[in-house]
C-alpha cells in the first residue's frame, strides 16, 4: 500500500498510526478511550486529522515522551527557552579545528535541545551528536541549503540511536524555542561568531574575506549605514512565518 503524502497541515491515518505506534484498531481505541479527536475530513487518501489538533492532544495527554518525537510534534513554547551557551566539538581531541559548534537550549517544557552547526567541509556530523552531547531530547543539524520553508534542518529524536535525520521546518525550531532562532550562512560558520552569540543580540552586516558584498550575521565588528536597496534585501531575509533569521537592525 502506498503511503499518503506529507502535508504541512494535515496527517492521514497511515502516518498517524505510525506516529502513535498503533494499527487502525488501536487508533479507534484511542479515540474511544483516550480522547483522540476524530478526523476532520477525508480526501482521496482517506480520513485525515489536523496536525495542530493532534499535536495538542499529544501534549495534553503525554501519550508520547518528547524524546520519542520529532520536534514538529512538540508543544508550542509558553515562554522563551533558556540558552545554555555553545561549544566547539571535534572528532578527535587532536584535530586542529572544530568539526561543528553545538548550541544548547532548555525549552519551557524542560526539554534539552542541541542545535548543531557543521563547519565548512564537515557535512556528515549527525552520527556523532549523541557522542558529543548525550541525553538531549532532540538533536538538530542545520544545513547550508535553503528551501521554501527556510534553512534546511535535519532532526533526530533523543531516543534515536541509528539512521539518518528527518527534515523539519525552521519554523518548528523557533516555535519550540519561543523566540527567533539565529542563522549563520555557511561562509559565516566561524566558531567564534557562534560561541559568542547571545539571545537578543543585534543582527548586523558582516563582511567575509575576499568579498565586497555584505553577509548577514548576528555580530559585526563595525556597524555601517545601509542603502535603501540593502535595507530592502535585509527585510527579505525574514522567514515567511515572521521569525527573523539574520536580518540586520534597520534603526
Amino acid at each position: 500500500m502506498t503511503s499518503s503524502p506529507l502535508f504541512v497541515h494535515k496527517i492521514h491515518e497511515d502516518r498517524l498510526c505510525k506516529l502513535l505506534e498503533v494499527d487502525a484498531k488501536g487508533l479507534a481505541k484511542l479515540m474511544r478511550r483516550r480522547g483522540l479527536p476524530a478526523p476532520v475530513d477525508s480526501d482521496e487518501y482517506g480520513p485525515f486529522w489536523s496536525i495542530t489538533t493532534v499535536r495538542g492532544w499529544i501534549t495534553a495527554t503525554g501519550y508520547r515522551p518528547l524524546q520519542s518525537l520529532l520536534m514538529g510534534w512538540w508543544p508550542d513554547a509558553d515562554r522563551p527557552a533558556d540558552y545554555w551557551g555553545a561549544e566547539p566539538v571535534r572528532y578527535l581531541r587532536t584535530d586542529p579545528a572544530p568539526a561543528a559548534v553545538l548550541q544548547h537550549w532548555r525549552t519551557s517544557s524542560g526539554a534539552a535541545v542541541v542545535v548543531c552547526w557543521p563547519m565548512p567541509g564537515h557535512v556528515h556530523v549527525g552520527h556523532y551528536l549523541r557522542e558529543w552531547a548525550a541525553d538531549a531530547h532532540a538533536y538538530l543539524t542545520i544545513g547550508t541549503g535553503w528551501c521554501i520553508d527556510g534553512p534546511d534542518v535535519w532532526a533526530r529524536r533523543g531516543d534515536q540511536t541509528s539512521g539518518d535525520g528527518a527534515d523539519i521546518e525552521w519554523a518548528d525550531l523557533a516555535r519550540v524555542l519561543g523566540q527567533p532562532a539565529p542563522f549563520w550562512l555557511d561562509r559565516l560558520r566561524d566558531p567564534d561568531l557562534i560561541t559568542t552569540w547571545k539571545p537578543g543580540g543585534p543582527c548586523s552586516p558582516y563582511s567575509t574575506p575576499n568579498t565586497k558584498r555584505p553577509r548577514w550575521s548576528t555580530r559585526s565588528p563595525t556597524p555601517r549605514s545601509l542603502s535603501p536597496l540593502t535595507r530592502a534585501n535585509a527585510s527579505a531575509h525574514r522567514h515567511p512565518t515572521g521569525y527573523q533569521l539574520s536580518a540586520p537592525s534597520l534603526s
